[in-house]
């Protein structure tokens, strides 16, 4: 819930008229400039009505990954040699790399697993497909940040998918560049 005194204010944040926000809202335009009077201390289903308003409003003006995206998105074949996933890796700056298999997602390196099998005899020979490990999830262009922002309390890279194509990357520090 809200805090009603703080109606007026939020309702100017969103950009609406008392008008305008009373529609959205389902109460009336009056009800609306009473409270924010302070002359009326609204029931608690008109204050819920409010509040399910604001947050609708706060997200549908939410912004979506694809504003906040990396779209140059550096990938490695299943074939790929590991000796060239550290060479993207430290060329690029970037602490994993998603693994392509026919066109598809098959995988995803990253640092920690490429150290893991360093120490193997056979490290020349491996390929991306013997490090990688499942994908990370994937989600729409028009995902909003929010929800991707759930997905990397428990993942490190999140990838953004249009009709199957990787088209970009998102990670924690790209959502809290966001925030600046």
């Amino acid at each position: 819930m809200i805090e009603i005194s703080q109606l007026k204010h939020l309702r100017k944040m969103l950009n609406l008229t008392q008008s305008d926000f009373a529609k959205i809202a389902k109460v009336s335009q009056s009800m609306i400039a009473k409270i924010e009077a302070g002359k009326l201390d609204p029931s608690y289903s008109n204050v819920k009505r409010i509040t399910e308003a604001i947050d609708r409003m706060k997200h549908e003006n939410e912004p979506t990954v694809k504003e906040i995206m990396i779209k140059k998105v550096i990938t490695l074949d299943a074939k790929d040699k590991l000796k060239d996933a550290i060479k993207f890796l430290n060329k690029h700056g970037i602490s994993q790399l998603p693994v392509m298999k026919n066109g598809n997602i098959a995988g995803i390196i990253y640092e920690n697993t490429l150290l893991e099998k360093a120490t193997e005899p056979e490290f020349a020979k491996l390929t991306a497909e013997d490090a990688m490990v499942e994908p990370p999830p994937t989600v729409s262009e028009d995902t909003k940040v929010s929800a991707v922002s759930n997905l990397l309390k428990y993942f490190s890279v999140v990838l953004v998918t249009k009709k199957g194509e990787i088209t970009g990357i998102v990670t924690k520090a790209d959502i809290l560049n966001n925030l600046i």
